[in-house]
This record gives C-alpha cells, structure tokens and sequence, in this order.
C-alpha cells in the first residue's frame, strides 16, 4: 500500500499506467483497488487520527467541504455508473471534508462520501416536495 501511494501522490495529474514505471506496478495498483478487503471506510478511518492530531496543533482549524462529480460519460465499457448533473451524463459524485489549518495548510481528509444516482435527477415539482434532511453535527462536522 505504501508504495502503491508513494507512486500515485508523485505523479498527481498522471493516470494508473502513466506513473507506474512499469505494466507490473500498473497491475499492482489496480489489484489492490479491486482487493475487496480493502475498504474505503477502514482506509480513511486509519488517517483521520492523524488529521485530528494536526489540527489540535493548531489555534485555527477549517473544515472545508466540497461535492464534485467524475463524469465518466465517454467511457463506453464502464458499467453501474449512475447519473450526475440534469442530463444522460454518467459517473460519481463525491463528498469531501478537507481539514485545513487557519493560514491554509492542509492537513488531510477527514470524510469522504461517494454516491451515483440510479435515476435521473430533475423535475422541478418533485424535488420540492422532498422533506428536508437532518444533520447531526459533531465537533463541528457536519455527519
């Protein structure tokens, strides 16, 4: 795992294949991201100490959310990908809470949420009649 994250975080921008310095690492990667004993949860779980103990470094502490999506449309051969935006486009939305020092030093993910939807989103009337959701909040994050 450590070198499967040392090769990714080297070459951000780069896809699987390109960082790799060679077809075995690519397939490395790529089996260890189909491993279902790895989970995204337990992953981030294990990195969240570190986070908190960061930010206890610091008076000023942010966590900053943000919901993108990774459209996938053009990738013909991909299945279960469900709809983002208002139109056909396929892919992923993901939720994320970046813990952020007060003078913008980051300092690590502190909660991830990735979802697709298996309809279209839309219809103006449909939405408006949808209750409001609850949230929790603890210790400042929103759960």
């Amino acid at each position: 795992m450590r070198e499967t994250l040392r090769i990714l975080s080297e070459h951000p921008g780069e896809s699987v294949p390109q960082s790799s310095q060679s077809i075995l690492q690519s397939q490395s990667i790529y089996r260890f991201w189909a491993n279902e004993r790895v989970n995204q949860t337990q992953n981030l779980a294990s990195h969240r100490p570190s986070v908190v103990a960061r930010s206890n470094s610091h008076e000023v502490f942010l966590a900053i959310q943000d919901t993108t999506e990774l459209d996938f449309t053009t990738l013909k051969q991909t299945t279960v990908l469900g709809f983002i935006c208002q139109g056909n486009q396929q892919g992923i939305k993901v939720h994320s809470c970046f813990g952020v020092s007060g003078l913008g030093e980051p300092l690590g993910l502190l909660h991830q949420h990735t979802w697709s939807r298996s309809e279209r989103a839309g219809k103006r009337e449909i939405a408006v009649k949808r209750p409001p959701k609850t949230r929790k909040v603890n210790a400042g994050l929103i759960l």
